[in-house]
């Protein structure tokens, strides 16, 4: 086994963007009617797309989840991707990686050109071989299905060769279904539990630890 191809989720498992993105669901569910949101439910709709989790936890219809996420994007787009900052070592993980010959890539269901803002932002940007988020247009951010078009786009065909970093049984779940190997990492917004029941095959409590992961092989 040799990694050499890692791909990052990006909130909860590169950047701790937990104000930003709370901010900004509400702001858009403020506008919406709904003054008092439990912080708990918040908190679980960090991490998948946002066209699932306004209808998910909060019931709402077609329509008024497309406002909500035009609601979400505008407080985002403006204030919320900034009120956000790397977790310890992120920046020199992503730098040891690299000078160890590995190519790392942001997967995200971020809106892309933010992910871009972000990554440009904390300086991690020259560090990246691609990043790859959702389509500002597109209802579809599926984990699965971004690993698979970066992959294509990257021509990596070796998929033994690639391991996906996560915090949430998205991430998991996206790696499993697209044939790569997954490491969920402990100190995002998904507990233990959940990553294993999502099956990840590694688990990592802080950027050291998804260093030795990836390195410890030569290959």
């Amino acid at each position: 086994m040799s990694f050499q191809h890692i791909l990052f989720d990006l909130d909860g498992t590169l950047t701790e963007s937990e104000e930003g993105i709370r901010n900004g669901f509400l702001f858009a569910l403020q506008r919406m009617g709904i003054q008092d949101p439990d912080p708990a439910v918040l908190k679980k709709m960090i991490g998948p797309p946002l066209h699932y989790s306004f209808p998910t936890f909060f019931g709402f219809s077609e329509q008024e989840t497309e406002e909500a996420v035009r609601l979400f994007r505008l407080y985002y787009e403006d204030r919320g991707a900034l009120e956000n900052r790397l977790y310890p070592g992120i920046s020199e993980l992503l730098k040891e990686l690299v000078d160890a010959g590995r190519r790392c890539y942001i997967v995200t269901t971020k809106v892309e050109h933010q992910a871009v803002r972000v990554a440009e932002h904390f300086g991690i940007r020259p560090y990246l071989t691609d990043l790859i988020g959702s389509r500002p247009d597109s209802a579809e951010g599926r984990k699965s299905l971004l690993i698979k078009e970066l992959l294509e786009r990257n021509g990596i065909r070796d998929l033994s060769q690639v391991l996906m970093v996560g915090d949430r049984l998205y991430d998991i779940e996206g790696a499993r279904d697209a044939g790569v190997a997954s490491a969920g990492v402990l100190y995002g917004y998904g507990s233990r539990q959940e990553l294993e029941e999502a099956g990840a095959d590694f688990f990592c409590e802080d950027a050291e630890s998804i260093s030795r992961l990836v390195l410890k092989n030569n290959g």
